[in-house]
């Protein structure tokens, strides 16, 4: 008995120690948070309430836009071309693309009669460039002028004014009428009227000279 009281007295400090970690260790224990309800790490918890909701309806597919062929036609009145246009009710008899009338421009500003007149003037003016015919010469020297710029709807004529037979030819396919090219006698024209705008690349056949023509949206707003 006297043996193991010395002994306990000489390893107090040890049992001391060692019971300050079993505290230690209990403390953590009680204090972990409860796991029952707890996501596991890399899930995502799902509510209760998602099971009870009513499944959604699919929402309907769009109707795809119905674009007007590359031919003139009464019936693509109201059917916008390719790259869009600002109005496409906007057609003549055989289906091209017309500019806006003068009369259908609202001034800026009905105060200043000056003012209004220089509207209907800048109307007229700009109505008159979109359906004037924009001619291109050929010469030796190549295309005159050599970048153009044209309206959907407007007529682009090119006038061979050389002593041989030419050949246009678009270097992309983009245009319906220029597919097969133009083929123009020497002091002859021929002309086509673009149905969708953008910038477009043609060619002589022979020379290999070439020309650019940027056609814009006819129907855009005259002011």
């Amino acid at each position: 008995m006297q043996a193991l009281k010395k002994f306990l007295k000489r390893n107090a400090p040890v049992f001391i120690f060692g019971l300050i970690i079993a505290l230690v260790f209990l403390l953590i224990i009680l204090t972990q948070p409860n796991d029952e309800g707890r996501t596991p790490s890399g899930f995502k918890r799902v509510e209760e309430e998602v099971f009870e909701r009513e499944p959604k309806e699919p929402k309907p597919a769009e109707k795809p836009t119905e674009y007007a062929p590359q031919i003139p036609s009464p019936g693509n009145k109201g059917k916008p071309y390719f790259y869009g246009e600002y109005d496409p009710n906007l057609r003549d008899e055989e289906g091209y693309p017309i500019p806006p009338s003068p009369e259908t421009v609202t001034p800026t500003d009905t105060t200043y009669p000056e003012l209004v007149a220089e509207d209907r003037f800048v109307a007229q003016e700009t109505y008159t460039k979109r359906t004037a015919p924009v001619k291109i010469k050929f010469t030796k020297e190549g295309f005159s002028p050599s970048d153009a710029l044209g309206y959907t709807g407007q007529k682009i004529e090119w006038v061979n004014e050389t002593d041989k037979q030419i050949v246009i030819k678009q270097v992309s396919n983009i245009h319906e009428a220029l597919k097969d090219g133009l083929v123009i006698e020497p002091g002859k024209s021929a002309s086509f009227r673009p149905l969708i705008n953008g910038l477009f690349v043609y060619i002589e056949a022979e020379t290999v000279k070439y020309g650019t023509i940027t056609v814009q949206d006819a129907t855009t707003p005259l002011q």
